[in-house]
């Protein structure tokens, strides 16, 4: 299988619960993006914050991470859904890092719509091949679904070598 990497931001632990999961079954590697001001623990305040943060496109600072795109031919990328798109600290990533030419992979998971999320992920990620998608509702466990969500990763990855 290509040399692939598991981006991810997990604020809840949903996506941390799937690195270890896809790290295990796809032998990749893993980046749990951080950023350096930690989000409240509050789950009513996160609501406002995430949720203005991600509409006015804040771009938080993230703790140093090390992640040249070069290395890999595959890049899976996972965030939580903050008012119907993807995370703030996603966001930095993204407009931290030139990512072209790349077979990537992109994953939502939310606990209750979605939205956009996906679709602004693409449009972020023009010359590459979005080689597969998937909205997961959280809570995240090595389920069935999961194994099922695996397997189609897998097919991607080998469909698209």
């Amino acid at each position: 299988m290509k040399k692939s990497i598991f981006v991810y931001f997990s604020y809840s632990g949903d996506n941390d619960q799937l690195a270890t999961i896809l790290k295990r079954k796809l032998n990749c590697d893993t980046l749990k993006l951080e950023p350096i001001k930690n989000y409240t623990d509050n789950s009513i305040k996160i609501l406002f914050q995430g949720g203005h943060e991600s509409v006015s496109k804040k771009l938080p600072a993230l703790k140093p991470y090390v992640f040249d795109p070069n290395d890999y031919e595959i890049i899976i990328i996972a965030t939580p859904v903050w008012a119907w798109t993807f995370s703030p600290v996603l966001r930095s990533f993204l407009n931290d890092n030139q990512i072209i030419n790349k077979k990537i992979i992109l994953l939502c998971s939310h606990r209750g719509n979605p939205g956009k999320t996906i679709k602004h992920l693409t449009e972020k990620l023009p010359n590459n091949q979005i080689i597969y998608t998937h909205e997961i509702h959280a809570p995240i466990k090595d389920n069935e679904n999961i194994k099922k969500l695996t397997e189609d990763i897998i097919f991607s990855i080998k469909h698209n070598e």
